[in-house]
């Protein structure tokens, strides 16, 4: 029996098999790399500048009060039998508020004029003619009121009359603001008791500084007189207010937020997104706003990546959605 021959595979055909294996792992691996590479990399989240209306402002703080009071007062000294309202009670013109002890005055004038005198002299006649009842001059809220029973010599307050329609805040605005606050300039105030919008005007600026504690600091202040101007119905004496006095006109200014600021040795930086990387870039602030700040030096298209947490100069990112 003659012998099987062997089929013998060439170089050529070996090479050329290996060639197209690595042709086709080569070509998986290009496939595949790119999309690991990438899965791999920092997610940023893009943000553009945002154009804001801000119109220069102020703060200040202080308390709601009366701008005039008018004051209940005789021309003789009489003691108090009967108070009929107290602190905070709103009162009409001609209601009464108060009643004399007349046997106790004519003991109190007796005493300080003397007897003989008095039964004949003016002040008798003042006292008849006062009557034994006190009342308002206007109407208003009674923010101040003598005792029972309290001696009260001539021209002293029997009682202070506050009208609602002159309210006014007084308030302290810091040192270094106070050079940019002036009469006239328009306030917005809100109170912690009330939900309404109260609008005010500076009336007078103290051309004193005094100290004002605050916690540990002290801190030195200047007074600002605020007269308020809207009908606000639920204000009242007493209450603690604070308030934004407007500097200057509306405008428009670019802002970011802080998040997305950075600083280092240089000064205060963002990251922009192009061209696939987290390129440096540095800023000026300016004026601070609640959630965001003014910046400076950069266009409104700008690419600003909104968390700049580990980026480096440079650095390869991908693009993630920004959170609402």
């Amino acid at each position: 029996m003659g012998k099987k021959r062997r089929s013998k595979i060439s170089k050529s055909t070996i090479f050329a098999i290996i060639l197209s294996v690595i042709v086709i792992a080569g070509t998986y691996l290009v496939l595949i790399i790119p999309s690991t590479l990438k899965n791999r990399l920092p997610g940023v989240a893009v943000i553009l500048p945002q154009r804001t209306s801000y119109t220069p402002s102020v703060s200040c703080k202080g308390v709601i009060g009366y701008s005039e009071l008018d004051e209940i007062t005789l021309e003789i000294p009489v003691v108090l039998s009967q108070l009929l309202v107290a602190r905070g009670d709103r009162v009409d013109a001609g209601q009464v508020v108060a009643t004399i002890d007349k046997d106790r005055t004519i003991a109190v004038i007796s005493e300080l004029y003397g007897s003989e005198g008095f039964e004949s002299g003016e002040l008798y006649t003042m006292l008849k003619k006062a009557g034994d009842r006190i009342t308002a001059a206007d109407s208003g809220v009674i923010y101040d009121i003598a005792r029972k029973g309290e001696i009260i010599m001539q021209g002293d307050s029997i009682a202070e009359i506050g009208r609602s329609e002159k309210l006014s805040m007084t308030a302290v605005v810091p040192e270094r603001s106070i050079s940019k606050v002036g009469a006239g300039q328009r306030v917005e105030i809100s109170a912690e008791a009330t939900s309404e919008e109260i609008i005010g005007k500076v009336v007078s600026v103290s051309s004193l500084a005094s100290k004002l504690n605050n916690g540990r600091t002290e801190e030195t202040v200047v007074e600002v007189e605020i007269a308020i101007e809207s009908d606000a119905r639920e204000l009242r004496s007493g209450y603690t207010a604070s308030g934004k006095i407007l500097t200057g006109l509306e405008t428009s200014i670019l802002t970011l937020p802080y998040s997305a600021i950075c600083q280092d040795d240089k000064g205060e930086y963002v990251f922009i997104l192009s061209g696939g990387r987290a390129h440096k870039h540095y800023i000026k602030t300016g004026t601070e706003l609640s959630e965001s700040t003014e910046v400076y030096g950069i266009e409104d298209t700008a690419f600003v990546i909104g968390n700049p947490d580990g980026l480096t100069d440079g650095m390869l990112v991908k693009t993630e959605e920004a959170e609402e």
